[in-house]
């Protein structure tokens, strides 16, 4: 079940900037009596909370009346814990030098790192990379802020990639594609065509959709490993013997495993509110606290 999510408005940035918190994880920690303790680790990627306290404004703006008519209005489109929305968290909202791309998370293995290397694949994942060598963290990238993100291959811009700034995948167009004339039954599938897609090549991968047959149920929507090729066929390292011939279809060309993909650029944290009562506080510093007003992350 999809939760509703607000793209706009944002956060207002003059006050997310006073919101105390970052990164959380789940551990379950066992003791014995013996003093030793085993630790399991039940989030593969952490996700951070907030709390809104001595909330101020940026310098030169009246501030009480300006915070709480701001919270609150945000607070009422929000109806308290209903809708997400973006915020920046001001302790995490660039690529630091650590943007990188890897597989979708639905395709990605549990535990499994992005690798920051094309997949042969059309659609890929922004994450961004936490370095302590010789390890890393990763965290996945879903809300690029519109317009400020640079997609790069190989460190140069990547040229026909569109960004989806409300999921963070990228999406490349083909280096190039040619159409399928027929796909073999055969212990390594054979593709024919009037002529190769141009940039493919023993050695590469190479991605397949549209082709009839069962064969086609085995083939479409992955990338296979070129093992020959001829000026009109590419032999996969596909096993479909024991299938229906197909036919019709595409083969296209992808970033390959030996190409690097980055990206720099701006991003908010997905978030919720953590309570559906809006309770300020006036205090005698003559600021607005919020005892219980929290925002926690939310996974999408």
């Amino acid at each position: 079940m999809t939760s509703p999510f607000l793209e706009t408005p944002r956060f207002p940035d003059d006050l997310a900037r006073w919101a105390l918190g970052g990164v959380n994880y789940s551990t379950i920690v066992i003791g014995s009596t013996s003093g030793r303790e085993t630790r399991n680790s039940l989030w593969q990627y952490g996700r951070a909370q907030w709390d809104l306290q001595n909330v101020e404004c940026a310098e030169g703006i009246a501030g009480n009346a300006y915070v709480l008519q701001t919270l609150r209005n945000f607070f009422r489109v929000c109806k308290g814990q209903a809708y997400g929305f973006r915020m920046r968290d001001y302790t995490d909202y660039s690529d630091e030098g650590n943007g990188i791309l890897g597989l979708p998370t639905s395709q990605l293995a549990p535990g499994a790192a992005p690798t920051g290397h094309g997949a042969a694949i059309p659609v890929m994942q922004l994450y961004k990379q936490y370095v302590a060598s010789p390890l890393s963290d990763y965290r996945v990238i879903q809300k690029p802020l519109p317009g400020s993100v640079t997609i790069k291959r190989n460190g140069t811009t990547a040229a026909g990639a569109t960004l989806d700034t409300t999921t963070g995948l990228v999406t490349f167009a083909a280096d190039s594609s040619a159409s399928i004339t027929s796909a073999s039954a055969a212990t390594n599938c054979v593709l024919t065509f009037s002529a190769i897609p141009s940039t493919a090549a023993v050695g590469k991968s190479v991605y397949v959709t549209g082709v009839s047959g069962t064969i086609g149920t085995l083939l479409n929507g992955q990338a296979w490993s070129i093992i020959g090729a001829t000026s009109t066929t590419l032999t996969l390292a596909a096993n479909t013997t024991g299938l229906t011939g197909g036919s019709g279809g595409t083969a296209s060309m992808y970033p390959q495993g030996t190409d690097a993909l980055t990206w720099t650029g701006l991003f908010d944290t997905p978030c919720r509110f953590a309570t559906d009562a809006f309770e300020p506080v006036f205090d005698p510093g003559g600021l607005y606290t919020f005892q219980t007003l929290k925002i926690v992350e939310v996974r999408l």
